[in-house]
């Protein structure tokens, strides 16, 4: 039956989403885990300038500017590190819930974020005319177009044959008699039923099925257009992403070599706390803009998957 078929397609993309759900979330939990830890170094390394700062403002080698200045950017850095510890809990709570496990079980997630590359043609050629809750809508509009066809027809008389055949013994009371005392008897007929006094509930229920296959067409539509938007975007956010990626990685060494050079610097006499601060600040931000694109490429290739119902990528 279309009906059961359409069930069983339903439960297929529950599975299938369902499944992309946790990967989804167990990335991002992990990926706040990751943004926390940035963090912390962060503020690690802001509270020794700081201390360095008020030591050479107490011996007059700097001013109330530099202790000021570090204090603000220690202080933006503490917000940041508190925002990701909260993002942290509510993630892996998140997590939890999907999983369906109670938030007691919380423990501390292991891993690291893979690095997701695709070919341009396993995006580019996707269709999601072939996922599962699409077909499932298909098999609902001709479900109920069987149904509209089978109700419309409730003014045509209903036309049936019956027929009987009966062998029986009358002819005297023992229990075993010969085949030449039984009698034969039959009847056959035509049966006609036509229900023209029903209070109009047929016709009700024809428009009714009728009605409700225009909408199931209608539903579907959108569905699919809903899908083929859903599929492009997600198709460029990931294209962006991965941009992203590379360039974030690119600071991030470029970065490292120029923390480098300040501390050199800084100790040939070349080159003051402030420069090699803003140095440090540029390789946390270019970390932390690392797990950002990370996450935001695996978020764009899950929900790509769950707009075309393809598996792109076995996460491990």
């Amino acid at each position: 039956r279309l009906a059961d078929r359409a069930g069983q397609a339903e439960l297929d993309w529950t599975k299938f989403q369902t499944d992309r759900q946790i990967v989804l979330a167990f990335y991002q939990a992990l990926s706040w885990k990751e943004l926390r830890e940035v963090a912390e170094q962060n503020v690690s390394t802001l509270k020794e300038h700081l201390d360095d700062a008020q030591l050479l403002k107490r011996t007059g080698v700097s001013t109330n500017y530099d202790v000021l200045r570090v204090e603000v950017q220690m202080s933006e850095a503490q917000t940041e590190l508190l925002n990701a510890q909260d993002e942290e809990v509510l993630s892996l709570k998140r997590l939890l819930e999907t999983l369906g496990r109670s938030p007691e079980e919380a423990t501390t997630l292991t891993g690291q974020l893979p690095v997701v590359e695709l070919p341009e043609a396993a995006t580019t050629g996707l269709d999601s005319s072939k996922r599962s809750d699409l077909i499932a809508q298909g098999y609902r509009v001709s479900a109920s177009g069987e149904e509209a066809n089978a109700a419309s027809k409730h003014w045509f008389p209903k036309l049936g044959l019956f027929g009987q055949y009966q062998h029986y013994n009358n002819l005297g009371d023992k229990a075993f008699q010969t085949s030449g005392q039984f009698r034969d008897a039959y009847n056959l007929g035509v049966q006609v039923t036509w229900n023209l006094f029903d209070g109009l509930s047929a016709n009700a229920k024809a428009h009714q099925s009728a009605e409700q296959k225009i909408q199931n067409e209608k539903t579907l539509e959108m569905a699919r257009l809903r899908a083929a938007n859903d599929l492009e975007n997600w198709r460029r956010k990931f294209r962006y992403f991965s941009q992203v990626f590379k360039a974030r990685s690119n600071d991030v060494n470029k970065a490292t070599e120029s923390v480098r050079l300040a501390r050199v610097g800084r100790k040939a006499g070349v080159r003051t706390t402030s420069e090699q601060l803003d140095a440090e600040l540029e390789l946390f931000r270019a970390r932390a803009g690392v797990v950002r694109s990370q996450v935001g490429m695996i978020e764009a290739l899950v929900n790509l998957e769950r707009s075309s119902g393809v598996r792109l990528y076995s996460f491990n």
